[in-house]
């Protein structure tokens, strides 16, 4: 089934428990494969602010048909957004997150180091996942953002920064 981005931030942010798998819909958007799990009743206040999030097995490819990334985090709702990486201790060497917002915007997509104690890569994608900007995020440092206006923003090791161009098109599967 296909739907728009914005149906699916609208949906996403329903404010339900991913503890119960009892209801699991497939949404397809673009090239992006989305699971949802949502349970009947409203949980706590984690769950109220969209805190469960979309986990998702993807991978991130760039446009030589390369594997960048073997295990990205979709993180669309505010309570994912806001989590994003903090309070972690590390992110391995195939893992990431995508911070997705409704639109393009610099301000929306800038990103803090608060709380993340390890540096990565921040790359800013735009609405077709392309490369519009990539820096290394240091570690405690309180603002990043992208000249250009981008609609998502993708975090990963350090070591992404090698292998991404400003101007290359990604792609996300499952």
């Amino acid at each position: 089934m296909k739907v728009s981005h914005d149906s699916i931030l609208l949906g996403l942010n329903a404010g339900y428990s991913s503890r119960d798998p009892r209801i699991v819909k497939h949404v397809s958007c673009e090239n992006v494969q989305i699971v949802r799990r949502a349970c009947v009743r409203p949980c706590n206040l984690f769950s109220f602010i969209g805190l469960q999030g979309i986990i998702v097995g993807m991978k991130v490819i760039n446009s030589r048909g390369e594997i960048l990334l073997q295990r990205v985090t979709w993180c669309a709702s505010f309570g994912t957004k806001l989590r994003g990486l903090m309070f972690r201790r590390s992110l391995a060497d195939d893992e990431g997150l995508v911070l997705a917002e409704s639109r393009s915007s610099i301000a929306a997509t800038s990103i803090h180091m608060f709380f993340v104690p390890f540096d990565i890569a921040a790359i800013w994608l735009d609405d077709k996942y392309c490369v519009v900007h990539t820096v290394l995020a240091k570690a405690w440092h309180p603002y990043y953002a992208s000249p250009v206006a981008a609609r998502y923003v993708l975090e990963g090791p350090p070591a992404l920064l090698q292998r991404v161009a400003v101007g290359e098109q990604l792609r996300f599967e499952e």
